[in-house]
């Protein structure tokens, strides 16, 4: 309802002279739109939070056994559904083996060797569960054993019987082999399922296991997209799936658990990927709030897309440039080639940011690509000449200004000239050159002398 007089009004704002039959057209669409984000949320909620079995312990057990028992009764059977039959033959078990743990404690047993009574192994629920409830007790207290992961989703991965049969012996033969370190833990997990598993069903092992840390990342990155106004929540059905399958590719692909490709290879498969595979609006946000990205002209004119005003065709054709060139740049370089190639690279960004961009545009591009370098540059000019005694009784803040007007100014004609070398760039380069201040002037005489001083040395030397 609260739908439909919203509709109305916006209607009526716009003086829509919609039929009734549009306007019922249009509400159905925007009900469905909104009923996509509900269930991208529902399912990323159902990807991130557990599912645990409610305790429901049966009164007849609870009046049978002390507090003791009940708990850890309880405690089981939150991770699998235990009926009343099972609760009562878990809770004798449990019994008999505290009056077993007490009877050792009076006969003047350490409370040290206390603890093997109170340890639930493998052949505790044996003769009580099923196998596959036994499994899935086990995965849920310990969700990184991958054995047991994939006997969990043996329908998704289709397993054979004798592939089940195969996986539960290496998961009980793994009680043997001791590892304390978590990544190569994993690795030995790796190991022994590939031995049974084809590469389809343990690549969509691995996804299964990275699905809820991806359904988190993908949350984040939703939330990030939407606090930098990169997207509104009509957009959700598309961006968010696109993101999700994103960073569910990412973490398949690289598995950190298993750190298999070390701290180097990870980096370069993370950078193919964000290339290849990053939705361009996440890529967007990232060159925004300074995240993971590649420093180019393009780079430079998105995180500037404010300042110049860019229309959205612009931005997508920027974004779409922006990964052609770094892409070309990854293909260059796992052959040898980036360092012969530099101008060909800056030739493309000058030339395809001026076919994209207007003359208005460009100008204000080059002054934020050129502002933090000409401050610097001027800082560094300003610390020459104070060393060479030049600055006694000069007002640091007006010559500093001056040296960035300078500086600035010079390296955007440059960048024109790079762009674009015809007559008008040439001389307006020239211009900014000739306007250098009388001081600057000075330390380039000053570091000349200094550099023939050098040279005539080492021709004496010789």
């Amino acid at each position: 309802m609260k739908d439909h007089l919203l509709l109305m009004i916006k209607e009526n704002e716009h003086g829509s002279s919609m039929s009734a039959k549009q306007h019922k057209i249009k509400l159905k669409e925007k009900r469905k739109t909104k009923m996509k984000t509900i269930k991208l949320i529902l399912i990323s909620l159902c990807l991130t939070v557990p599912v645990l079995v409610p305790a429901q312990i049966s009164p007849k057990v609870i009046k049978r056994f002390p507090a003791s028992i009940i708990y850890q009764i309880d405690m089981m059977s939150s991770k699998i559904t235990l009926n009343e039959e099972k609760q009562i033959k878990i809770g004798e078990k449990l019994f008999k083996r505290d009056s077993l743990a007490n009877t050792a404690l009076s006969k003047g047993r350490p409370v040290s060797e206390l603890k093997k009574y109170y340890v639930t192994e493998k052949t505790f629920f044996k003769g009580i569960c099923s196998q596959e409830e036994i499994e899935e007790f086990f995965y849920r207290t310990d969700p990184d054993n991958r054995f047991l992961a994939a006997l969990k989703s043996a329908s998704l991965l289709k397993l054979t019987p004798d592939q089940i049969t195969r996986i539960r012996q290496q998961n009980e033969a793994a009680d043997s082999v001791i590892i304390n370190d978590f990544h190569k833990k994993i690795q030995f997990y790796n190991a022994k399922l590939e031995s049974v598993l084809d590469k389809v069903q343990f690549a969509a092992l691995i996804k299964k296991i990275y699905s809820s840390l991806s359904a988190e990342e993908t949350k984040r990155d939703w939330k990030n997209i939407l606090n930098y106004k990169l997207a509104s929540s009509r957009d959700s059905s598309i961006v968010y799936t696109q993101l999700y399958n994103y960073n569910l590719t990412v973490n398949a692909v690289v598995d950190p658990q298993s750190e298999k490709l070390g701290i180097i290879k990870n980096r370069e498969v993370r950078n193919a990927l964000m290339l290849y595979k990053q939705p361009a609006i996440l890529t967007r946000y990232n060159i925004l709030a300074d995240g993971p990205y590649k420093t180019n002209l393009f780079s430079t004119a998105i995180k500037y897309g404010k300042d110049l005003e860019l229309n959205p065709s612009q931005t997508d054709s920027i974004l779409s440039k922006y990964k052609d060139l770094e892409i070309t740049k990854l293909k260059d370089e796992k052959n040898y080639q980036t360092i012969y190639k530099k101008n060909e690279y800056a030739l493309f960004e000058n030339k395809t940011t001026t076919n994209i961009l207007e003359a208005r545009q460009v100008e204000k591009l080059l002054l934020k690509k050129n502002e933090k370098a000409a401050s610097h540059l001027a800082v560094n000019n300003w610390e020459e000449l104070e060393q060479l005694g030049l600055t006694k009784g000069l007002d640091k803040t007006s010559n500093l200004k001056e040296f960035i007007h300078y500086h600035l100014n010079f390296l955007i004609a440059s960048d024109k000239v790079k762009m674009n070398n015809n007559a008008a760039n040439i001389f307006s380069r020239r211009d900014a050159e000739l306007k250098k201040p009388e001081l600057l002037k000075q330390l380039d005489a000053l570091q000349k002398s200094r550099d023939t001083a050098k040279s005539t040395k080492n021709d004496l030397k010789w």
